[in-house]
């Protein structure tokens, strides 16, 4: 089983969450801080319609993003799904 990791780069303070859309959701495995290794929870949604038709819907993570994880200058998340 092999993952892609999607790299995000903060370069602006997040308040609470960020959210990020056209992701395949089912396919998402985990959701880190590349500093240091800390998991981030983590929510999905997409339309219903796509949930039941699609086995590999486009949707909308909302990731949680808590203070003692910001680093002043840029904050890096990376999203591993499975390819």
């Amino acid at each position: 089983m092999s993952y892609l990791g999607l790299y995000l780069h903060l370069l602006m303070k997040p308040y609470e969450t960020i959210s990020v859309r056209g992701i395949p959701i089912k396919q998402v495995k985990s959701v880190f801080v590349l500093a240091d290794g800390t998991a981030l929870t983590y929510t999905s949604r997409c339309a219903i319609i796509d949930s039941i038709f699609n086995s590999n819907p486009l949707g909308e993570l909302t990731i949680d993003v808590p203070e003692s994880v910001i680093n002043p200058y840029v904050t890096v998340i990376c999203i591993d799904i499975d390819s």
